[in-house]
């Protein structure tokens, strides 16, 4: 074998390895575009789930508190007994907002949705009643009532 050939075939490799190289890197780029992607949803999970049980636990004062009770309950017109009421609706209404919300970045499973949607279905309207519901939660009981 001459030079001339030692060369072509070198360079033939030498192409080879730099496609295979190409390839690895774009499999990798796209691994941690896929995990960065993971990261971000979660992080947004992490932080409504944080507004919720907060929103959840500004909920229980009314419960916890007879004093607060009584004042809601005269402001609203109302006995102590419904603003207990209204109060626990109300966090169930923002726990399943953020379970709808975890469904929305698709970090929970069928069968976590199947019992979601068949619990909202048997609460709301025992929610509407007591005053309003939030938006996604509403969204969520009028597109799977007729379900």
């Amino acid at each position: 074998m001459n030079w001339e050939a030692l060369g072509a075939v070198a360079e033939l490799l030498g192409a080879i390895a730099v496609l295979a190289t190409l390839i690895y890197l774009a499999v990798q780029v796209r691994h941690s575009r896929d995990l960065l992607e993971e990261n971000r949803k979660i992080a947004l999970s992490q932080v409504y789930s944080a507004r919720a049980f907060n929103r959840i636990a500004d909920c229980r004062q009314d419960i916890d508190s007879p004093y607060s009770a009584k004042i809601m309950a005269n402001r609203l017109g109302v006995t102590e007994d419904e603003v207990r009421e209204r109060s626990f609706d109300q966090r169930h209404i923002v726990h399943f907002d953020n379970l709808l919300y975890q469904n929305e970045l698709g970090l929970l499973s069928e069968n976590d949705i199947e019992r979601i949607t068949a619990l909202i279905l048997e609460q709301y309207p025992g929610w509407k009643s007591v005053g309003p519901v939030l938006k996604r939660v509403e969204d969520w009981y009028e597109s799977h009532r007729d379900a």
